[in-house]
């Protein structure tokens, strides 16, 4: 279990469910948890960063290269390098859980670092 800085205390499956609840449209197994309106704008285009990304709400949006093909995915980061990323095109969803120290990089991983795990 890894504590967060709100702090939440969970498992990475746990924080998968969050991704997996949002991409089904705010479902889990079967019952609605969050407004498929919501879900649909927490993960829209909301905010464009400085980098030339872009934000919805609580969820950060990147472009992705793997394997010569682009793939839109949105993610929440934390403290620490904890995310969840969601890539619809794949359905796919994944979460990390990692060093939790203060010391460690915080916030959003970078495209470029995906993009070389996968390529």
């Amino acid at each position: 279990v890894q504590t967060c800085a709100l702090p939440i205390s969970n498992c990475p499956r746990d924080f998968l469910k969050l991704g997996k609840t949002d991409h089904d449209g705010g479902m889990w197994n079967g019952k609605r948890i969050v407004s498929a309106r919501w879900a649909r704008a927490s993960t829209a285009r909301q905010i464009r960063t400085a980098d030339g990304n872009w934000d919805g709400y609580g969820w950060h949006r990147h472009t992705l290269r793997a394997a010569g093909r682009d793939f839109e995915e949105y993610e929440a980061s934390g403290n620490g390098g904890q995310f969840v990323i969601v890539v619809p095109e794949l359905d796919l969803a994944v979460a990390v859980t990692a060093e939790t120290s203060a010391s460690t990089r915080s916030g959003a991983r970078s495209a470029k670092s995906w993009s070389r795990a996968t390529s």
